[in-house]
């Protein structure tokens, strides 16, 4: 009895020995950090056809559509002599939505600036010969087998590990060496794509 419980601990401390633990801290920018990770997970199906597909953030990229249509508007009001009537209707149909997106976006930027101030968003990667576990300060995780990982994209403020499934994960910057270093360690085929 106390052999094969030894030989149980022992199996774990092997266990133990041969992953690799990376902890993780997103409160302090965890909104340029979601904004970076989300703007790559729009284009995670070019990115994986493409690997030097450029990508931006997703408020950056809204943004830019805006000042667009921005233009578009004083185009059609300067050159196309629209009367007035349907030109502020227009004008409406066209910036309502916008409008309604910048102030969601403010107001849901604020409520996660709160949060994370309040509550610390803290978590941890586990590499081993499995996979990529990751495990929230919440008590929640998930495990992905080294096959369904295809890419990792070093971004400004960010790391994003993608998947092929439409889950991702995101990490700060500050634990790059590191996890670089373990994710090339397990999985040697990795693409590492620089995207600043």
């Amino acid at each position: 009895m106390k052999n094969a419980l030894k030989n149980i601990i022992d199996k774990i401390s092997v266990g133990i020995k041969n992953q690799a633990t990376i902890n993780y801290d997103l409160s302090d920018s965890y909104v340029l950090i979601y904004d970076e990770a989300y703007g790559v997970a729009k284009k995670r199906k070019k990115l994986l056809k493409k690997p030097t597909t450029k990508t931006h953030t997703y408020l950056g990229i809204t943004l830019f559509r805006l000042i667009l249509i921005l233009c578009l508007n004083l185009f059609c009001y300067l050159y196309l002599k629209i009367c007035g009537y349907s030109y502020i209707v227009c004008t409406l149909c066209i910036f309502t939505p916008f409008l309604y997106f910048i102030l969601t976006m403010n107001i849901i930027i604020f409520i996660i600036r709160v949060t994370c101030r309040s509550k610390k968003l803290k978590g941890s990667f586990v590499l081993n010969k499995q996979g990529l576990t990751d495990s929230t300060f919440k008590g929640i995780k998930i495990l992905f087998e080294w096959s369904k990982i295809k890419m990792v994209i070093v971004k400004k403020y960010s790391i994003i590990i993608l998947t092929d499934t439409p889950i991702y994960f995101f990490v700060n910057k500050d634990v790059e060496d590191e996890l670089i270093t373990a994710l090339k360690k397990y999985k040697k085929d990795l693409i590492i794509v620089r995207n600043d």
